[in-house]
């Protein structure tokens, strides 16, 4: 009875023992994971994103508010050319870009095209064009100011510098179509590089921004830029751009750009009169 009685006080010590460790709260097992590639998931431990969204207007909103977009562009690139009997080789780059931020808008377009034909240059010239609109008063109406820096070296002009200030108006802005246009007036100064011969042209200015999303991956766009000497209204100048952009590649922004550029000078000194590119090139917007 006595070994009874004694195996049975140990048993029941054993119950009460184990009842005391069951209690207990678990340990989490932060040892660290055998699959290490398996990488590191903070919500095991500290615990998943509150479904409680913060007030739009406070300051933890604000954080995870993702930033504003305000810089897009492109840079373009086109090559062509042949060997043989006739050597030619052409190239034509360019790079584009636009700030677009509380109503003012900032945008930058360099060009530079280059050929040569059995070694001897044909072509080398740039145009860079810098404009700057600020909205007024959240209307349709901009205040305008203008910069065109323009380079030919088989032109008597070699090199012009065109200043302008005006102001711009929106008449159509959607998601597939886009028509501004502007108003102003300026001038202009052109140098023979080789002379040193100068001069001075007091122009007016008109224009227009077309562009027109065709679909979801064809786009179309026009340029023009009129300028008149308001001391002799028989000269002017003319610059026209038309394009159309096809989306080849979304996910690296690719686009095939097939289009034409006029530029026209009813008094060009020595030179002709009219000059007519077509390109097609292939353009990384970003």
């Amino acid at each position: 009875m006595g070994v009874r009685l004694r195996f049975g006080c140990l048993f029941a010590v054993i119950l009460w023992g184990c009842s005391l460790v069951s209690a207990q709260p678990s340990v989490p097992n932060y040892s660290a994971p055998r699959d290490l590639s398996a990488g590191f998931d903070p919500n095991a431990l500290l615990g998943s994103e509150p479904k409680v969204k913060p007030p739009e207007d406070s300051w933890i909103a604000e954080v995870r508010k993702k930033p504003e977009k305000i810089w897009s562009g492109g840079v373009e690139l086109g090559l062509s050319g042949s060997t043989g009997n006739t050597d030619v080789f052409k190239i034509r780059t360019g790079i584009g870009a636009k700030r677009d931020k509380a109503g003012n808008v900032l945008t930058s377009d360099f060009m530079y095209v280059l050929s040569e034909v059995n070694g001897e240059l044909q072509e080398n010239k740039a145009l860079w064009v810098l404009r700057d609109e600020a909205q007024m008063l959240k209307s349709r109406w901009s205040a305008l100011l203008s910069e065109a820096l323009e380079f030919d070296q088989f032109r008597a002009f070699n090199l012009r510098n065109a200043l302008h200030a005006g102001f711009s108006y929106e008449f159509l802005k959607s998601e597939r179509m886009n028509f501004k246009s502007r108003l102003g007036a300026g001038t202009s100064y052109d140098l023979n590089t080789t002379t040193r011969e100068s001069r001075w042209v007091p122009e007016g200015m008109w224009g227009y921004d077309l562009e027109y999303l065709l679909t979801d991956r064809v786009r179309l766009a026009a340029f023009a830029d009129y300028f008149p000497n308001v001391a002799d209204w028989g000269q002017f100048r003319l610059r026209i751009r038309a394009a159309g952009e096809f989306l080849i590649i979304p996910e690296y922004g690719l686009v095939l750009r097939a289009g034409i550029q006029e530029r026209y000078d009813s008094r060009p000194g020595s030179g002709r009169r009219n000059d007519l590119d077509y390109f097609t090139t292939i353009l990384m917007k970003y």
